[in-house]
């Protein structure tokens, strides 16, 4: 709320001023029919919440359940929290004693811009990293998912230490429990604004929209009162609804929420400025999660262009533009548009390089930076590296002073070791890879439930990687056994990594003599690749052949071998990419696998015209097969049993 009471400026915001066109508003109007009046979506808001309230008598009760849920969720991690029974605590909410020291958090201040700042950029840093935190509100009829509290998670939004976070939500909590909420009035709303502010800082998403949705129906009350006064901060708390409805995926409500925030704001030529880029700032995220690109695009661009327009050379504004910048190349790099994508990043960074020495961009620097890498990448440039590189860089030493962005930093290790290895630095790559996993593995001890798909993902990476580099080595094994049992753990058991350590588990099995123990990791990894085949079949049919040629060779001697060699023959025949001379070699070594399966069963007969197809693609090679297994012979036997279709998985993922 600070940025916009900041910097608005009339003026300057009536020349800024971009109205929405009449098509334009008849094309949202069709894709979201059920846009509603203010009122009619505030009630819908709550009305799946477990405290759905409309009735003010009722706030002070539940604001007292929820206060002592916060301090059961922090424990002995509250610096300086007395338990105390329920009755003492309703009482200490509803003494009338002098207000705490945060007590004018609702006044514009330079320490309140930057914590709003701060809360920008570490969503912006969590979109990137591909990391949203759970909420941490039981569901339900369930108890707290189990935590240990450290240095790096749970993550509080705002930026600050967990216990620091905590305490300023406590102390709100006070605050609100001191305030006559039956009366609608200026000081309610905003303290309940700031409490929900506080409760999404602490990732307690449910808590923190049921007091939004008091506060906007108090400030919707005030407005229908005085619309010219309360249309702004009305604006401000249906932004904030937008977003946490959104987190919660009620994306018909949130969606309706941010709109009435942008209309507000257009109604009004005094918050034609930041105010109204912060809606459509809000709405682009709306949008995003709801799949709708274009609209997510034009929003985004909007809020941009009314941030570079702006007159005010204060170095705030110039922060909050890095940011918009920022998050519109991520919306872009994720809507296909590569191009335009470089540009906004290329905008980000050279605004959030001008700050240095005046404000600390580097979260907006970083994430720039990793944006910029993932569209020089999708565009095949393989000098992206040089980007995510430096963006950990400036991670680390951010970490340093901020242990809640960790996950952004082992993130950002994981696509510089991708773009590493696209340029040839395995090593490099290598040694990434690895920083993250140790990171992921330290988080994943403090909440094995949130970070299990991270840490598979991780390891699955690493183990490419390790195999890519070092064929057999042994502790790759373990890796990839580790990585399986966490895939199955996360219930991703249709993960393309998945499939990739499964086939790494059976072939080292194989190779170690034990092809039954072998087999079910090679079927599974088979089972895997077929599904996705079916969805993609361009995309996966080269790692299925892989993984079918084998599972025949793990299970030799037996009728599923034999299915297995066949099914592999008919899915290669289906594709269409690479070089043909390349295909032709790859279904001749798929026929007269077919042919040794047959003769493994007894069936030479049967056998024949599989190897007179093979024979006419390639004669040679047929011949070569032929031959009697002797040392100068063994490559043929591992091509023959499926090696060269371990190495294909490799390469395919």
């Amino acid at each position: 709320m600070e940025i916009e009471e900041r910097f608005e400026h009339p003026r300057k915001g009536q020349q800024r001023s971009k109205q929405m066109n009449s098509s334009k508003m008849a094309v949202f109007l069709a894709k979201w029919p059920s846009l509603r009046p203010a009122v009619a979506t505030a009630k819908l808001h709550s009305e799946h919440d477990k405290w759905a309230s409309d009735d003010p008598k009722d706030w002070h009760a539940i604001l007292t359940e929820m206060r002592h849920n916060v301090q059961e969720r922090a424990g002995s991690h509250l610096e300086q929290q007395v338990r105390q029974s329920p009755d003492d605590r309703h009482a200490t909410m509803s003494r009338n004693v002098n207000p705490p020291p945060n007590q004018n958090i609702h006044k514009p201040s330079r320490s309140h811009l930057k914590l709003e700042l701060r809360r920008l950029e570490i969503r912006l840093l969590m979109q990137t990293a591909d990391f949203t935190p759970p909420d941490l509100c039981p569901q339900p009829q369930e108890q707290f998912q189990p935590v240990a509290l450290n240095s790096s998670y749970p993550v509080a939004v705002c930026g600050d230490s967990w216990e620091a976070a905590l305490k300023r939500a406590t102390d709100l909590f006070d605050y609100v429990g001191r305030s006559d909420l039956q009366k609608p009035s200026i000081h309610a709303t905003s303290a309940l604004f700031d409490l929900a502010q506080s409760l999404e800082d602490l990732c307690m998403y449910t808590y923190a929209h049921t007091v939004a949705s008091w506060a906007l129906q108090i400030r919707l009350n005030l407005y229908h009162t005085v619309r010219d006064a309360h249309r702004r901060d009305l604006a401000t708390v249906l932004s904030l609804e937008a977003r946490l409805l959104a987190g919660l995926g009620r994306l018909d409500n949130a969606a309706n929420a941010a709109q009435e925030g942008v209309q507000h704001c257009r109604e009004d030529p005094m918050l034609h400025g930041v105010r109204l880029a912060n809606a459509l700032h809000a709405q682009a995220l709306v949008f995003n999660a709801a799949g709708m690109k274009l609209e997510a695009k034009a929003a985004a661009s909007e809020a941009v262009e009314i941030l570079e327009s702006a007159e005010e050379d204060k170095p705030e504004l110039k922060h909050y533009l890095a940011l918009a910048q920022a998050s519109l190349a991520h919306l872009l790099v994720n809507g296909g548009n590569y191009q335009e994508a470089l540009a906004a990043a290329h905008g980000a960074i050279t605004t959030a390089r001008a700050l240095v020495g005046v404000a600390d961009s580097r979260p907006a620097l970083a994430s720039a930076l990793l944006i910029k890498a993932n569209a020089l990448s999708a565009l095949g440039d393989k000098s992206a590296y040089v980007a995510s590189v430096h963006a950990t860089r400036h991670l680390r030493a951010l970490v340093s002073e901020r242990p809640a962005l960790t996950i952004s930093l082992a993130k950002a290790l994981i696509l510089s070791a991708r773009h590493l290895e696209d340029a040839g630095f395995t090593w490099e790559a290598r040694k990434s890879a690895e920083e993250a996993v140790g990171l992921l593995r330290m988080l994943h001890a403090s909440a094995p439930q949130v970070f299990v798909r991270h840490l598979a993902e991780a390891l699955a990476h690493l183990v490419q990687l390790r195999t890519a580099a070092d064929g057999a080595e042994a502790d790759v094994f373990d890796i990839a056994q580790e990585a399986a049992v966490l895939f199955r753990a996360a219930a991703l058991h249709d993960a393309e990594p998945l499939g990739a350590v499964l086939v790494v588990v059976a072939t080292q099995l194989r190779a170690a003599g034990q092809p039954a123990q072998a087999a079910p990791s090679a079927v599974e990894a088979a089972d895997i690749y077929r599904r996705l085949w079916t969805q993609r079949p361009d995309e996966h049919a080269h790692a299925l052949v892989a993984a079918l040629r084998l599972a025949s060779a793990c299970r030799a001697g037996t009728e599923e071998a034999l299915e297995h060699a066949k099914e592999a023959v008919q899915v290669h025949k289906q594709r269409t990419d690479g070089e043909r001379l390349a295909r032709e070699q790859l279904l001749t070594r798929l026929l007269m696998d077919v042919v040794v399966r047959l003769k493994e069963l007894g069936r030479e007969v049967e056998a024949i015209p599989w190897k007179t197809e093979a024979a006419k693609l390639n004669m040679a090679l047929v011949e070569l097969s032929e031959l009697p297994p002797t040392p100068n012979a063994r490559r043929l036997e591992d091509l023959r049993d499926g090696d060269d279709g371990d190495s294909d998985i490799q390469s395919a993922t």
